[in-house]
């Protein structure tokens, strides 16, 4: 299987969408002008066969994918597989992907089905599929480690993350798509296929089940929710 680097993220040889548009001229950007565009017109480049702006769209979100990646995934080599294939993939069909607004989440929803087919794939269960549905995608809360924080910081994201764990496998993406990525409700909304409404509810439930576990530290736990990367393992 190709293997990519972020220094290195295209496969050797020609895209089969790059041997098919060689008489395409493409306007040249350089390395920090991509790094300086945003989202939407990165894409828009992207798009247009920059190569430039294809390598730091991958820079710029290889990280964040690799670790929602693994959350579902649950195995570094086998995950980087699946993120390389996706990157790959989107450079191989870039000229027939929507504009987008939204990249981010776009990414996001785009790699999350890509990763349970992935995992579906890889360990076998094409006879018990219902095993991987999106509700039953499996994660799991871990304090960030730092090595400047302290004892009284560390104890204190440990117990928020034993609290979060004790959330359904759903309500913990929600909280990782809200409080780690930042989506807003409409965007996780798209990344889960739910309703907007569905997601406010599932949010509302997981408030309450942190308050009802310890209600004297349900502030704290939302600060540390909002102030801390908060990862799963």
């Amino acid at each position: 299987m190709t293997t990519l680097s972020l220094t290195q993220p295209f496969p050797d040889g020609a895209s089969r969408a790059e041997r098919t548009s060689r008489s395409t001229r493409v306007q040249p950007l350089s390395a920090a002008a991509a790094a300086a565009l945003p989202d939407t017109e990165l894409w828009q480049a992207f798009k247009a066969g920059a190569r430039t702006a294809y390598a730091e769209l991958y820079e710029r979100y290889f990280s964040e994918l690799y670790a929602y990646g693994l959350k579902i995934i649950r195995n570094e080599a086998q995950t980087q597989d699946c993120l390389c294939d996706f990157f790959l993939y989107l450079w191989d069909h870039r000229e027939g992907l929507a504009d987008l607004e939204q990249v981010k989440y776009y990414l996001l929803k785009a790699f999350r089905h890509r990763a349970i087919r992935h995992l579906k794939k890889r360990q076998n269960l094409l006879q018990r599929e219902q095993r991987y549905t999106a509700e039953e995608v499996r994660f799991q809360f871990a304090q960030t480690e730092l090595e400047d924080e302290s004892d009284i910081e560390r104890l204190r994201k440990t117990y928020t993350a034993a609290l979060l764990n004790q959330l359904s496998e759903r309500q913990r993406e929600i909280v990782f798509l809200r409080y780690y990525e930042n989506l807003t409700i409409k965007e996780i909304a798209a990344v889960l296929d739910l309703k907007e409404q569905s997601v406010l509810n599932h949010l509302q439930r997981i408030f309450k089940k942190l308050r009802a576990a310890n209600p004297s530290v349900f502030p704290e736990v939302l600060a540390m929710m909002a102030m801390f990367s908060l990862y799963f393992v």
